[in-house]
């Protein structure tokens, strides 16, 4: 199954995935070690355990908001605007 990363700059900060339980988050054992880490949400906290769909949709529904509303700011999509659809990868259960 394919997995989306999620950097912080250059870093790695961990992977979202899609499984039978719908979307999750897992932090990259690399970001976790790393000195002056932090959690992407207060509700995610560091750990290596698999951050579940209840916890990790509302994050990504709200952090996939933010990102289109800043990218129709500046762009429209036949620009190429990166558009991500979450109730479509929450609904592949």
């Amino acid at each position: 199954m394919a997995s989306l990363p999620v950097y912080f700059e250059q870093r790695l900060v961990g992977m979202i995935d899609v499984d039978k339980s719908g979307p999750g988050f897992t932090y990259d054992p690399g970001w976790i070690g790393l000195r002056g880490a932090f959690p992407i949400s207060t509700t995610m906290s560091l750990k290596s355990e698999r951050i579940a769909s209840d916890t990790f949709l509302p994050w990504g529904i709200k952090s996939a908001a933010r990102k289109r509303t800043a990218a129709n700011s500046r762009a429209t999509s036949r620009d190429g605007a990166e558009r991500c659809n979450w109730s479509a990868i929450r609904d592949r259960r």
